[in-house]
């Protein structure tokens, strides 16, 4: 059995693939982790951004005292 619809050979395999995913996405359980999935990346990116305005405005400061 192919991994995913790249895989599949035949289109009926495609369509296999296709309307599983169909099938898959009414369910909430399936729409609330990919939800998960998008607010763990968002805060991950957040973080980052924060992390970075930290040291260049401890940066600035340390600058400023010299």
């Amino acid at each position: 059995m192919p991994r995913n619809s790249k895989e599949a050979a035949s289109s009926g395999e495609r369509g296999l693939f296709r309307d599983t995913a169909k099938y898959a996405s009414k369910f909430s359980w399936v729409k609330a982790l990919r939800r998960d999935e998008y607010r763990k990346r968002v805060a991950e990116v957040a973080a980052v951004v924060g992390a970075v305005a930290v040291v260049l405005a401890a940066d600035w400061v340390w600058k400023e005292q010299l």
